[in-house]
């Protein structure tokens, strides 16, 4: 279902209620993320901010509320409609795929792959082949955006979790319209604020 969207946002979370039996996790939150920006969401632990992520991108039904994605309502939606309409999400733990190479982590999550499918490969040998050079392509232009051209081939497990992070949220951010990143935002392994703000910074204005 289309909704009007507020001028200039990308996404509209509005009044949005979740309890867990008698504990209220999140009561009546809301924001809105303004295309081509970096939008951070700030508070003490269990104050519910990993609560509201998980509501807002489906992981978690949300009791009351509503959240508009680029005008669509995807209020209670699952995460795998979500993230096809353009909305995905990364975890405090990465999910990297550790023994892959980091291109082909890039690779692998970039969408409409028709060699995901036998008969395509069979059937249609230029269409798939066509598309996933321009897949991989695409994955280096944002390696090189990432700064992480020089560990291409490095399987994903020997990055640093700081690398992995990075890996992570331009890999599921791949042709993406919003990424939502539930990190913490402390720790010694993680990447200086400021590279890791330039580098979204830069892919959020492609």
């Amino acid at each position: 279902m289309a909704t009007e969207a507020a001028a200039g946002a990308i996404l509209e979370v509005r009044d949005v209620v979740k309890r867990f039996g008698g504990i209220q996790a999140v009561d009546g939150a809301s924001f809105e993320v303004a295309d081509g920006s970096i939008t951070a969401l700030i508070g003490p632990n269990g104050a519910g901010k990993t609560t509201l992520f998980n509501v807002v991108t489906g992981f978690y039904p949300g009791d009351r509320g509503s959240v508009v994605l680029q005008g669509r309502q995807v209020f209670r939606q699952p995460p795998h409609r979500i993230a096809r309409l353009g909305m995905v999400r990364t975890f405090q733990i990465t999910k990297a795929l550790a023994r892959m190479p980091v291109i082909d982590n890039m690779t692998l999550a970039a969408p409409d792959q028709p060699g995901e499918r036998l008969r395509n490969v069979v059937l249609r040998p230029a269409a798939t082949r066509r598309r996933e050079r321009e897949v991989r392509e695409g994955a280096i232009e944002l390696l090189e955006m990432f700064d992480l051209t020089r560990v291409a081939d490095a399987y994903a497990g020997t990055l640093s979790g700081g690398q992995r992070k990075l890996l992570e949220l331009r890999a599921r951010a791949h042709d993406r319209a919003a990424a939502a990143d539930a990190r913490r935002a402390h720790g010694r392994d993680q990447p200086d604020p400021r590279h890791a703000a330039a580098r979204v910074h830069a892919a959020a204005a492609q």
